[in-house]
């Protein structure tokens, strides 16, 4: 199967994620009887939660010293 790649800012990941996530939490998921077009979405859910904790760690690592990652941004520990 060929793969498509589509690039998104982490705050229009989110929205996607959300989206797909609403439109399959009313299906169960047992294996069985689950349609296969839920688990595929449920795989691409996955995929968007693992790039942005990827993207949040990358962030944190970004912080200079004396400071820590709160919200989206570096925020400095003196207060």
């Amino acid at each position: 199967m060929k793969k498509v790649t589509v690039t998104m800012d982490a705050r229009q990941a989110a929205a996607v994620r959300q989206a797909l996530f609403i439109d399959t939490k009313i299906y169960t998921y047992d294996p069985i009887s689950v349609p296969e077009r839920v688990v595929d979405i449920r795989n691409v859910i996955v995929d968007i939660d693992e790039q942005l904790e990827k993207e949040e760690v990358e962030c944190q690592n970004d912080c200079p010293p004396g400071t820590v990652y709160i919200d989206g941004e570096c925020a400095d520990l003196g207060g």
